[in-house]
């Protein structure tokens, strides 16, 4: 993840959505293995990025909610990286999924 002390917001976003999918690759797998409950590790950075976003209604959220967990479910298909290189464009897709939901 990018440390630059001002980051334009749609870079701050993807950048959430990139540490959200790396996450999600370990928490999936270690619930593959039978290792550890989803509920445990929940860390709700997609709250954070639908509220930054600005999907407000119950509506919006549910659209929002479909599609990032779409994406988060897709993070398990691609190798474990340590910088999270393999999920830079899933990450952009996903902001650009959502950014088209909003509409």
């Amino acid at each position: 993840m990018e440390t630059q002390a001002h980051l334009p917001l749609n870079t701050l976003i993807k950048e959430l959505i990139l540490a959200d999918l790396r996450h999600c690759q370990l928490i999936f797998g270690l619930e593959a293995l039978g290792l550890s409950p989803l509920d445990n590790h929940f860390l709700g950075l997609s709250n954070l990025i639908a509220r930054e976003m600005g999907f407000k209604t119950d509506q919006e959220l549910d659209v929002f909610y479909e599609i990032y967990q779409s994406f988060m479910e897709k993070s398990t298909s691609f190798s474990v990286a340590p910088n999270g290189a393999e999920l830079k464009q899933l990450a952009k897709e996903c902001h650009e999924a959502l950014s088209l939901g909003k509409h």
